[in-house]
């Protein structure tokens, strides 16, 4: 079972609309440990995407001069952290811009995820006496040990921020 960060948009003031929200697995990311740079400028970070040039531009250059060989190898490590810390970064990148953290779902796939989380917006608008979202009876049958997601190992995530 992975988790998911929620994320939801500085726009939806509150009114809980998935289609604003953003689920960011919490992992190792192959594609930014392969190519971070590109992986960067595909999430739009641009002030990373410059930083990691920057750091490969300067390590190859060092790489060069004679008796600093192991500068090449620095290059791995760069891209190990960019891997491991990839999502995390994009989390914080979008906390900057105003997004609000909804909680953490945990699901075995993004869409087992995406319906778990449907299904806490669905039950917070039957709590506030409001018209929530309508989930199928196939997605409340589904639930398993992990069903409310607000628990994740010995931590406790608050659900809504």
């Amino acid at each position: 079972m992975a988790s998911y960060y929620v994320l939801e948009s500085p726009e939806t003031d509150g009114m809980g609309r998935p289609a604003d929200a953003v689920l960011i697995r919490d992992g190792f990311s192959v594609i930014a440990f392969i190519a971070p740079f590109l992986w960067f400028l595909f999430h739009r970070m641009w002030f990373e995407a410059l930083l990691v040039f920057g750091a490969f531009t300067l390590l190859a250059m060092l790489s060069l001069v004679p008796g600093l060989d192991f500068f090449s190898v620095l290059g791995i490590i760069v891209c190990l952290f960019c891997g491991l810390e990839a999502q995390n970064l994009w989390a914080a990148w979008l906390r900057r811009r105003g997004w609000r953290d909804w909680g953490i779902v945990v699901g075995a796939n993004r869409d087992e995820a995406e319906l778990r989380y449907l299904s806490a917006l669905a039950a917070e608008g039957d709590e506030d006496g409001t018209a929530g979202l309508t989930v199928p009876r196939e997605t409340a049958s589904q639930t398993g040990p992990w069903s409310d997601g607000s628990q994740f190992g010995l931590i406790d995530y608050p659900r809504k921020a």
